[in-house]
């Protein structure tokens, strides 16, 4: 079975547009995955995974890239906590989603946000294709790595430590909303104030940014902000309702 007709399998069996995705990049990480799995061909593969469903779950892993930290990119994800949350202190049911989470630390990041702000009411949404890391990400246990832009004051009110393992305290815990989602066939929800996305879209074609960008802005409440990642640009924002408003930032209009 050759590349292409396994594309075609997948989406048939599992609904996940392959084609969606840069070739040369999937292909390569399949293509390396195939070797150490032992498995000759696309083919072995679509058997093994139509058997097991833990190969399943190991193919959707080697999809998706779970490097995660909290407050990644501290620059500018810092510029969340000092100019834009402050902005929506006035509503009454703030509403934000974290697409393409990962292991949570991206959402955990903002519920600390919000906490420290002061907000009362909100709605904190995260959502990711693999079921696995949104398990990992539901327990809210970090290695001292992914916390090394976290306040030592933050670090001791808002985590449990047990030995090397750092686990994000029930209280905030409870907070995140997490759901498996995949961005390219589902629907969204609508009357986000504010929606990250970062450094997930760089791995789709350009046919696919442009309309999960048109989904990301219809899915904005008026004046309702994306927040990308540092790496990704919006060309042409107009096109999309969208205004720039600095890197990694951008607003809805209307």
């Amino acid at each position: 079975m050759n590349f292409a007709e396994f594309k075609a399998e997948v989406y048939k069996r599992y609904g996940i547009d392959l084609n969606q995705y840069k070739e040369n990049q999937v292909q390569r990480r399949l293509n390396l995955f195939l070797e150490k799995s032992g498995l000759k061909d696309f083919g072995n593969l679509l058997l093994a995974m139509d058997k097991d469903s833990k190969m399943f779950e190991k193919f959707i892993d080697t999809l998706t890239i779970n490097v995660t930290e909290f407050f990644r990119d501290p620059k500018i994800f810092f510029k969340l906590y000092e100019k834009y949350l402050p902005e929506f202190k006035g509503k009454g049911n703030l509403k934000i989603w974290s697409a393409g989470c990962s292991t949570g630390a991206e959402p955990y990041s903002v519920a600390i946000f919000l906490e420290e702000l002061g907000f009362k009411n909100y709605r904190l949404d995260a959502s990711d294709l693999d079921e696995n890391i949104l398990k990992a990400a539901r327990e809210g246990k970090f290695g001292p790595e992914a916390l090394k832009n976290v306040p030592r004051e933050w670090i001791t009110k808002y985590f449990d430590r047990e030995g090397e393992v750092y686990q994000v305290k029930a209280a905030l815990r409870q907070k995140v909303n997490f759901k498996r989602q995949n961005l390219l066939k589902d629907s969204f929800d609508k009357g986000y104030h504010l929606i990250l996305c970062r450094n997930v879209i760089i791995y789709f074609t350009k046919e696919a940014q442009d309309g999960l960008y048109r989904k990301f802005s219809e899915s904005l409440a008026p004046q309702g902000i994306l927040f990308i990642g540092g790496s990704e640009v919006i060309f042409n924002p107009e096109k999309y309702r969208l205004i720039r408003l600095e890197p990694c930032f951008y607003r809805r209009l209307g």
